[in-house]
């Protein structure tokens, strides 16, 4: 059953527990509401369910553990809150994960590490706090694990040099503190790695995916630094520059993301389209098409307010993000710039 990307509202009927046969139900991208009801874990032959893109809320039903032929579990971008149930572990067939942006906190159960067929987990911009599970090491077949833009803490597992298959590796923007393992050198089929905005310490391992990471000179900060496709500025590719411009490039394209909702490294960035010419090429008139709709929807009575304030936003990401180190902005005139960006809305209110 295909029914994504429409406008339907309401809530999904209990009736759906009738549908005994079905195996796929794809309802992304609608205005459905309310909570995802317990009769979707009558259906014993489903395989794939897809319900992100939805203002749903409540929790994740802990039943959907018993529904074990489930191949792909896609959640993203709700209203989902509470923690996540330790019984998803029980889906051992599950091969896609994807809670990506709702409001879920706690710990990232243990079980989680029991989930030996996926190659997919996606559990970023939530609220779970804690320790990362060791046990997510035992995941030998995954491809893409990202944690990022939550409240983890404690140094990163050994374990995860086990996870030998790892492609794609997102753990910035927590607490997590120590030094980045060693262990992680086996990683070597490792193509993206973000540890930014953390608390890491200590030096960076050498081997495998770390071979690339350089140092800088007498002018620069003298740290060793990993590349961040899609954040990481034109001149640290090009000569293993880092310095302070280079951190106002990355934190304009973190604005980028935030407002857009779109990281620079989803799929439909590639060649010569990056999220920056992206945002750029619909600046200023055509600000509307990029910007988070969820921002400022149907109906809203400020939206000029917000459009005028979000346009403010686009353009100082943009003066962050010039490809001359000399020609961005301070961080300190960013900041003014913002302030300012806030106050504007503020009063428009009043």
């Amino acid at each position: 059953m295909s029914l994504f990307n429409n406008e339907l509202t309401g809530y999904i009927p209990n009736t759906i527990e009738g549908m005994l046969n079905l195996q796929e139900l794809y309802l992304q991208g609608n205005k459905i509401e309310g909570i995802i009801p317990d009769a979707i874990c009558n259906l014993k032959n489903l395989g794939a369910l897809y319900l992100s893109e939805n203002p749903f809320s409540g929790s994740v039903p802990p039943c959907l553990g018993n529904v074990t032929s489930l191949r792909k579990l896609n959640l993203a971008y709700n209203r989902l809150n509470w923690s996540l149930p330790e019984s998803l572990g029980s889906l051992q067939d599950l091969m896609e994960f994807n809670v990506l942006s709702n409001l879920l906190s706690g710990k990232i159960p243990l079980e989680t590490g029991n989930l030996e067929a996926t190659i997919l987990i996606d559990l970023s911009k939530n609220g779970f706090v804690g320790k990362i599970p060791s046990t997510l090491g035992g995941l030998d077949r995954l491809i893409k694990l990202s944690l990022a833009h939550n409240k983890l803490d404690r140094p990163i597992p050994d374990s995860f040099g086990k996870m030998i298959a790892l492609e794609f590796l997102d753990l910035s923007l927590n607490n997590l503190n120590g030094e980045i393992p060693k262990s992680l050198e086996a990683l070597v089929n490792l193509k993206y790695l973000n540890f930014s905005f953390n608390e890491l310490s200590g030096e960076i391992p050498t081997g495998g995916p770390f071979s690339n990471a350089t140092g800088a000179g007498e002018d620069f900060v003298q740290t060793r630094t990993i590349a961040t496709i899609g954040y990481i500025a034109p001149e640290y590719g090009q000569d293993g520059i880092v310095s302070t411009s280079c951190d106002v490039y990355s934190f304009g394209i973190l604005m980028m993301e935030t407002f857009t909702r779109r990281k620079p490294s989803d799929e439909i960035f590639s060649g010569d389209l990056s999220i920056r010419r992206w945002v750029s090429d619909s600046f200023p008139s055509g600000i509307h098409k990029v910007v988070d709709a969820n921002l400022v929807p149907l109906g809203d009575d400020r939206t000029d307010a917000k459009m005028q304030c979000l346009l403010s936003i686009m353009e100082l990401s943009l003066s962050c993000t010039l490809v001359t180190p000399d020609a961005r902005i301070s961080m300190e005139d960013a900041l003014s710039t913002l302030q300012k960006i806030q106050l504007q809305f503020v009063s428009s209110a009043t």
